[in-house]
């Protein structure tokens, strides 16, 4: 089995490293909270209410992180979900994550002495040389040329230690204060998991997957056919842009509830079918039979079906993903029994299924007659609010399923007593001029191409978010401000600027070259690494600050000639 193979690459690895508690950590060294909830000991499971989650998409993934004790918030009671995350944070995350799956306790003796012999934490909370060690594929430890390297906060040492131990970080390129793309963390988590990459010619997704590199997208595709990860809604992947706390909570949400639905752990109950479930024969022609049933249950999670009949004394299956079915090269004028079975994750069969007796017609004239069947959604449908703001929300949802086809959409909601439809061909609407402050209750329906319409979509409840007064104030930079830069290693300068100042605050810092975009920063930052340089070449750095309200700074620039 796939999952076990990867939880034995795993297993050896907490074995020989490791860590302490890794489910909370202290403070950043500075006396700022780090947003993943401070404390000596683990992060408490709760299900706290964060002021800033109220009709956010991410809400029920990051109410789960809590019950996990994975992930937690500010003490200001905010989770701050649209933040990008570091890439201290990151390998914070994914070493709780890695230890939570396999149920480390927090007997780590063997792992600080191991971590001793290689490091020593200096008096101003950087890390110092070891024992000698000469290890891993970075080469030993004088050859590591990266300032920042040496300045990981106190409470991600050890993380960041056993991301480099194992490969899935570079000492020579890691910066705990830099916001991570999403390129870079799904190649770590993947990395982590022991994923192998996957040869990128055999499956590519994403409609800008050319734009990765060979090396990241085959990290990438692992974790998109093992289904932790599925992209944007358009097709793209975005390998540039930054993850948020948001984002990396729906996908450790999505890895547990895999690894939830593959353990089996010994599972050997199979799924069941209540009285009332019925097979049907929705359409009888001469030689074709569409059928369709109800649901069956599982403890588990029932993930796929099979229909068994007879053909000339043979018996024959068809194995399907859906509650529906088409049966062909049937005899016409004869009688056939069509039960239906369920199998669960750990391929459990029913024994119980329904069944229907089906005489076919007696010719084999197969003309469609007049579609009276309506669609239907699978028992896991549900609507995704995947943007609210004060007077919109944009929904999407799976697709329904139908024995001819989809035609479009509808979502039905109520605003002042009334209801309202909006229709759509396709599975993503935005619904506008809403009140703010005020929760909605939205319903999909799907249409065939005969017209038939569903009455079993999926609803969901969303609040609006309260109207806030515009800030129209940009960041300005202190008097005398300049923008630093210095080389810092091969084809690598370090930017260094001061913080900027805001009537509201200053929320992240974005980063140019030569007018391209290649970076965005929290607020906590004032300077980043820039790689990829090349010698005797002019270039223009450019910082600007940006609030809440995207609101941005005149901008800081240097040219260098490097």
């Amino acid at each position: 089995m796939r999952l076990k193979r990867i939880i034995s690459v795993v297993t050896a690895v907490a074995m020989i490293a490791t860590i302490s508690t890794g489910t909370a950590f202290a403070g950043n060294g500075d006396g700022k909270d780090n947003g993943l909830h401070k404390g000596n000991g683990a992060v408490k499971k709760q299900y706290k209410e964060f002021k800033d989650m109220k009709g956010h998409w991410g809400y029920q993934s990051v109410m789960k992180m809590q019950e996990y004790g994975i992930f937690g918030g500010y003490d200001d009671d905010t989770f701050r979900p649209d933040q990008a995350l570091t890439e201290a944070e990151l390998a914070v995350l994914i070493e709780r994550l890695v230890d939570y799956r396999l149920g480390k306790d927090a007997d780590d003796d063997a792992a600080d002495q191991i971590m001793q012999n290689l490091f020593y934490v200096s008096n101003n909370n950087g890390i110092g040389w070891g024992a000698g060690y000469n290890w891993g594929p970075w080469g030993g430890w004088g050859s590591w040329n990266n300032p920042f390297f040496y300045k990981v906060p106190g409470w991600a040492q050890k993380a960041v230690w056993r991301g480099v131990y194992y490969d899935y970080f570079n000492p020579n390129s890691f910066n705990p204060f830099l916001q991570c793309t999403r390129a870079n963390a799904i190649v770590a988590i993947a990395k982590a998991l022991g994923l192998k990459p996957v040869p990128v010619y055999t499956v590519n997704p994403f409609k800008d997957g050319k734009l990765i590199p060979d090396e990241q997208l085959g990290y990438i595709l692992a974790m998109y056919l093992e289904g932790y990860i599925s992209g944007n809604p358009d097709g793209s992947f975005n390998p540039n842009a930054v993850l948020t706390r948001a984002q990396m909570a729906v996908i450790i949400e999505k890895l547990l509830e895999k690894w939830s639905d593959s353990d089996d752990d010994g599972d050997r109950e199979a799924p069941t079918w209540d009285k009332k479930s019925k097979v049907e024969a929705v359409k009888v022609r001469g030689t074709s039979v569409d059928l369709k049933w109800t649901g069956a249950q599982d403890n588990v999670k029932v993930v796929g079906y099979k229909v068994i009949y007879k053909v000339d004394g043979k018996k024959m299956e068809k194995s399907v993903t859906d509650r529906n079915v088409t049966i062909k090269g049937l005899e016409p004028g004869e009688t056939y029994t069509f039960t239906v079975e369920a199998r669960d994750a750990a391929g459990n069969w029913s024994d119980d299924g329904p069944s229907v007796k089906v005489t076919t017609n007696d010719d084999d004239d197969e003309e469609e007659g007049e579609d009276t069947e309506a669609p239907y959604w699978s028992n896991d449908s549900k609507l995704t609010a995947t943007s609210v703001t004060a007077d919109s929300v944009t929904l999407k949802w799976p697709a329904a399923k139908d024995n001819t086809g989809i035609a479009g959409y509808k979502v039905i909601y109520k605003v002042d007593g009334k209801e309202k439809e909006v229709s759509v061909t396709g599975r993503t609407v935005t619904i506008k001029g809403l009140e703010p402050g005020v929760e909605y209750t939205f319903t999909g329906e799907a249409k065939d191409k005969a017209g038939n319409w569903s009455d079993d979509g999926p609803s969901l409840d969303v609040t609006t978010l309260e109207e806030v007064k515009k800030d129209e104030t940009a960041p300005v930079w202190p008097s005398g401000a300049t923008l630093q830069v210095s080389p810092s290693a091969s084809g690598i300068v370090t930017l260094i600027w001061p913080d900027a100042e805001d009537n509201v605050g200053v929320t992240a810092y974005r980063v140019y070259r030569d007018g391209q975009l290649i970076l965005t920063l929290d607020e906590d930052a004032n300077n980043c690494n820039v790689t990829g340089l090349e010698e005797d070449k002019e270039y223009v750095f450019k910082v600007r600050a940006v609030d809440k309200a995207g609101n941005m700074s005149s901008s800081l620039t240097k040219t260098y000639l490097y």
